[in-house]
């Protein structure tokens, strides 16, 4: 499905068991080769030809294929015998598509287990009496499967709702929702405005889709010495009976089948008992989960914020149900951007007015980042081993954060600066890959990957050089704390990065890819101590001329 992320399977030999049109729109490209079997649909069978019936099974045809993924596609009604043939056949890897772009990797003994167990339910729910032991027991025993077209259906039914009934509120209350706390620019942000919005008198609470532990705290701490309240939400079961019994009758099923249902159900309930007067989403799937979840329960002002590109620039994290979903609601909830970047590429991928997009720049807290003095500086760089020129990159490493470009430009440095040490500070998917790519080059001795750090400000005020070399970015707070330490930055025109400093002033924004003009600005940088410190001094007074945190929050609140 065109804009969504392929499963992974480079270099596999995918059997495809399809039992469904819809999970069958799934993108099989990386896989070096396909056999499709989905007997159950005839009538895509005939538009593609390569595509067998399950006999391909039994006669030898799958077994001379030899697969080494399997996916079903869904199982919503897979038979465990048909499973159970196709993993005969050896597949090592069982990828269970519940959505086109949305998958489980499950051990084949599990997949096993689960298609037996959704088959059982599946039969006993076409019992008589069923309906008595499914309310005997509280849970349905075949619940509705997850699809896109319901999805598309609940926003566009909300959206077109009346708002629904009024419930006392506490005046002023603020409750954000986020998909959790983890140490990313968006969080970064969020904190900065609870811990603000609370200073300022406001009731603020942080809900998280996320539980609070290891990567998805980072910001807790901070948000409860803050004194703002910050709790969890458990995802629903989505066999609960009823789930739904105070949705709009004309949208129960459809809610009962929403993707995002064991999420949505819980915030509607939190809304509904917490009574705030606002309701703040952060990021993707929170955005539409709350707004869905704010009209549902009544929320007098929804606030959605985009802190990025839009999903087609980054199709691992989309979903099929985002872009209507987004379209549908973008009339009835306040629409915010952090860049003029992002507030076009959502707008033109939504296909909604750009003037319903709000631009609010991120706001940094200045006093809470001071430069290095020299003495802090030499302490640092002898803490970190460093005694030549040194660059850092703090980032994801991440396909849109380009971290292979960092490794190119590294090594193009090293051949003008012998003595150069790189850092990186961040974890990602591609760890391993990057890893490997420096030790190729032989950068073993001059990049070092010091993994995520609670501290990233302590390594990148030591820096002479701060580089970011992604295609995709909202506006990059890492952008923003660089020149508040008044550290100089190298980057590449991604998103609103442009936005975030003063090219040719405080820092250089080069073309995505450009290794060697990154390489060749970053040298004359390097080679020239007296532009660094006059970059960095405008950097840090262009940070406070146009992102003050009191500018942020005033825009905001302005909003509410």
């Amino acid at each position: 499905m065109s804009g969504l992320a392929p499963l992974p399977l480079r270099g596999e030999r995918a059997l495809v068991l399809g039992f469904d049109r819809h999970t069958l729109a799934c993108d099989l490209s990386q896989a070096e080769a396909t056999l499709v079997l989905a007997s159950g649909l005839p009538e895509l069978c005939e538009v593609r030809r390569d595509w067998r019936g399950w006999s391909a099974l039994f006669d030898g045809r799958a077994a001379a294929f030899a697969p080494s993924a399997l996916v079903v596609c869904s199982l919503r009604s897979a038979g465990p015998g048909l499973l159970l043939a196709a993993l005969a056949l050896g597949p090592r890897r069982v990828l269970l598509v519940e959505a086109p772009g949305t998958f489980h990797e499950l051990s084949p003994r599990a997949a096993l287990a689960l298609c037996s167990a959704r088959s059982l339910r599946r039969g006993l729910a076409r019992l008589p009496g069923a309906a008595l032991l499914e309310r005997a027991a509280g849970h349905l025993l075949d619940p509705p499967w997850p699809t896109t077209s319901a999805a598309i259906r609940v926003a566009e039914g909300l959206a077109a709702a009346p708002p629904a009934r009024a419930r006392p509120r506490r005046p002023g209350a603020v409750l954000h929702y986020v998909g959790g706390l983890g140490p990313g620019g968006a969080e970064r942000q969020l904190t900065y405005l609870a811990a603000a919005t609370r200073a300022a008198g406001r009731e603020v609470r942080v809900l998280s889709a996320s539980p609070l532990g290891a990567a998805a705290s980072h910001y807790l701490a901070e948000l409860r010495a803050a004194g703002v309240e910050v709790a969890s939400l458990a995802p629903a079961r989505r066999d609960q009976l009823d789930l739904w019994r105070e949705a709009p009758e004309g949208l129960r099923a459809d809610l009962a089948a929403h993707p995002a249902a064991p999420l949505l159900a819980p915030l509607v309930a939190a809304l509904r008992a917490d009574r705030p007067e606002v309701l703040h989403c952060w990021l993707d799937q929170p955005n539409l989960v709350g707004a869905l979840a704010g009209l549902l329960a009544g929320v007098p002002r929804v606030v959605i914020s985009a802190r990025n590109l839009s999903p087609r620039a980054l199709p691992r994290l989309d979903e099929p149900w985002f872009q209507p979903s987004y379209r549908a609601l973008s009339e009835r909830v306040t629409c915010l951007a952090n860049s003029r970047a992002g507030a076009e590429d959502y707008a033109a991928w939504s296909e909604t007015p750009l003037e319903r997009w709000e631009v609010i720049h991120n706001g940094f807290d200045l006093a809470t980042c001071q430069p290095r003095t020299p003495e802090e500086r030499a302490a640092l760089r002898q803490e970190l081993g460093v005694s030549g020129p040194l660059v850092v990159g703090v980032f994801r490493l991440e396909a849109e954060k380009r971290p292979l470009d960092f490794v190119a430009l590294v090594a193009r440095l090293r051949e003008r600066f012998p003595d150069l040490r790189a850092l990186h500070v961040g974890e990602g998917s591609q760890r391993g890959e990057v890893e490997a790519a420096a030790r190729a080059r032989g950068l073993g001795e001059t990049l070092s990957f010091l993994g995520r750090r609670a501290d990233p400000w302590r390594v990148l005020g030591a820096a002479d050089l701060s580089l970011l070399t992604s295609e995709v970015e909202g506006l990059p707070n890492v952008v923003l704390e660089s020149q508040a330490l008044e550290v100089p930055v190298v980057a590449t025109a991604a998103g609103g990065t442009a936005e975030a400093l003063a090219p040719g002033e405080s820092g250089a924004v080069l073309t995505v890819g450009d290794v060697a003009g990154l390489a060749d600005a970053a040298a004359r940088l390097l080679a020239d101590p007296a532009l660094r410190r006059a970059w960095g001094q405008r950097g840090r007074a262009y940070v406070g001329e146009r992102f003050g945190l009191e500018r942020m929050l005033a825009a905001t609140l302005a909003r509410y």
